[in-house]
């Protein structure tokens, strides 16, 4: 009768381990397909907050039936993996974006540098304005590099104007003083 009590109590017990198992591959199951939902996202920032979070969900999530633990987990892994190799290969080529707009945009620095010292106003002027709409269509830069390039930019722009603006008042002030000389 002992006998008996205790391989009932083992079996019970057994019985609830295996319904246990069986109601956490039904958790895993959904963190997967949430997983795999989300890793043609090009949302790099929430997703990989959200993957961060199934991957805890998932860690929290008790053990599943071992006949089927392995492949749920390589399918959870492998929509991980998808998306990490994505946003990592996105990552690389907006790295070398930024690095080509650094080279385009440290070019039109040297231009109107030799440019900003010009008295050919006319020409130099739509030559500075057309180089300001060249920038504009660049896009960004590494981040360390951004306000270097700009301050040097807009200071040669700002140095060919004043320099324009000088000449103007002095040619200006020239013409009064000979017509009041006459």
């Amino acid at each position: 009768n002992a006998q008996n009590h205790f391989f009932e109590r083992k079996k019970q017990n057994f019985e609830r381990i295996s319904q246990e198992h069986n109601d956490n591959l039904a958790i895993k199951k959904a963190i997967i397909a949430k997983a795999e939902a989300a890793m043609h996202s090009t949302d790099w920032k929430e997703t990989t907050a959200l993957m961060a979070t199934l991957t805890e969900e998932w860690k929290n999530t008790g053990r599943v039936p071992r006949e089927v633990a392995d492949e749920i987990w390589n399918s959870f892994q492998a929509a991980k993996d998808h998306f990490f190799n994505n946003k990592r290969k996105f990552t690389e080529q907006h790295r070398i974006t930024l690095e080509d707009n650094y080279a385009k945009k440290a070019a039109l620095v040297a231009r109107i540098s030799k440019l900003q010292h010009s008295t050919n106003w006319r020409e130099t002027t739509d030559e500075i304005n057309d180089l300001m709409a060249e920038w504009k269509t660049i896009g960004p830069v590494p981040m360390e590099h951004k306000d270097v390039l700009w301050e040097a930019f807009i200071t040669a722009r700002n140095n060919f104007f004043k320099n324009k603006d000088e000449n103007r008042e002095k040619r200006k002030h020239q013409f009064f003083s000979k017509i009041e000389s006459r």
